[in-house]
């Protein structure tokens, strides 16, 4: 029975017995006389978390205590019933085992779907994945669209590790070229034919139109192009109808000699509602969310009084409901310290 139990070596050890961790797992044991100097509550809750533990607002008290980052995945209720889903809880359950310093979390309660907005995760596509706890940092997410294969998973991971998932050269093993689904609420321009363009100068709205290249930077096409979707998508939520966003992949074919100037791509360009016959058109010197829309709030020819007006209360109201849910799962969290009870846990996830 010691054999089983213990290290062979020690005299002195305390043994986690738990169905998280499997008999052959040595974290299953303390070594008093290895470890002594060792925070014993710390290795107690350590050695309870699944290799992906599911994130409640207890598990969660228990995680952020371990100045660790946490990565969340977001999957689809019933997920075991979601191949896709279910293949990347399958490999993230071993993949944790290789980043020790990461500790990883999935969800499938739909009630703690809005914890999306808190990782920067603005579609509804699932599985999602990224980091939670990502005070004061850039959005550390999972590319939109792209396979969640073992070769893009490590490289990710190895580029959020070594601070390296924003420089330019950053790609993923097995990428998806196709950036213009990371854009539903753009429309894609396939060509410039006669009755394309056609509605790209139709006079009645003004138009903001994305030229990319997908064989250029990956980091820098998959973040120009989810910053434009998340841009469209504030304007058509806010019913402004008379502004237009298009996308179009300059690597499929040629542009409009309309749209010809010397900067490099990509660039987005301003098609003013009533000067479409002016040409060439000017460019929006920064692709940022906010540069974006200032520029069009400046620029549109249309007026959009109405819709900034709404866009700054949306704002308002959104930053309070987001600090509000963050304080209030840190403090369901809390409430959990010394709580196992299920019924309690489901109900304060309610009241998130």
């Amino acid at each position: 029975m010691g054999a089983k139990w213990f290290n062979g070596t020690s005299t002195n050890s305390i043994v986690l017995f738990s169905n998280v961790r499997p008999p052959s797992d040595l974290q299953r044991m303390y070594d008093l006389e290895v470890k002594d100097n060792y925070d014993l509550t710390r290795w107690i809750n350590f050695s309870s978390l699944e290799e992906v533990e599911e994130f409640t607002p207890l598990s969660y008290y228990i995680m952020k205590h371990f100045d660790m980052p946490i990565f969340i995945a977001f999957f689809d209720q019933n997920y075991t019933q979601h191949q896709e889903c279910k293949s990347l809880m399958s490999k993230l359950e071993i993949i944790a085992h290789e980043y020790p310093q990461i500790l990883f979390s999935y969800t499938d309660d739909s009630r703690l779907y809005h914890l999306k907005d808190k990782v920067f995760i603005n579609w509804d596509e699932m599985p999602a994945f990224g980091l939670v706890n990502n005070e004061d940092m850039m959005p550390i997410v999972f590319p939109r669209n792209q396979p969640f294969t073992n070769p893009n998973l490590h490289a990710f991971l190895d580029g959020f590790m070594k601070g390296t998932i924003y420089n330019r050269n950053f790609t993923l093993p097995d990428v998806n070229l196709n950036f213009s689904s990371n854009m539903e609420k753009v429309y894609k321009l396939s060509s410039f034919n006669a009755t394309e363009m056609t509605i790209l100068l139709d006079d009645s709205q003004d138009g903001v139109l994305l030229l990319y290249n997908s064989s250029d930077s990956f980091t820098i096409n998959n973040q120009v192009t989810q910053i434009f979707e998340m841009t469209a998508e504030l304007f058509a939520r806010l019913e402004a109808n008379t502004l237009k966003f298009f996308q179009f992949d300059v690597a499929n074919a040629g542009i409009h000699e309309s749209l010809v100037n010397e900067k490099p791509f990509p660039q987005a360009q301003f098609l003013p509602a009533f000067h479409k016959n002016i040409t060439p058109y000017k460019v929006i010197p920064e692709l940022g969310m906010h540069d974006l829309i200032e520029y069009v709030k400046k620029h549109s020819e249309i007026s959009l009084d109405m819709v900034f007006k709404r866009m700054n209360k949306e704002i308002l109201n959104s930053e309070e409901i987001l600090e509000d849910e963050h304080n209030d799962f840190d403090e369901h969290s809390e409430e959990h310290e010394l709580e196992d009870d299920q019924n309690s846990n489901d109900s304060s996830v309610e009241d998130l």
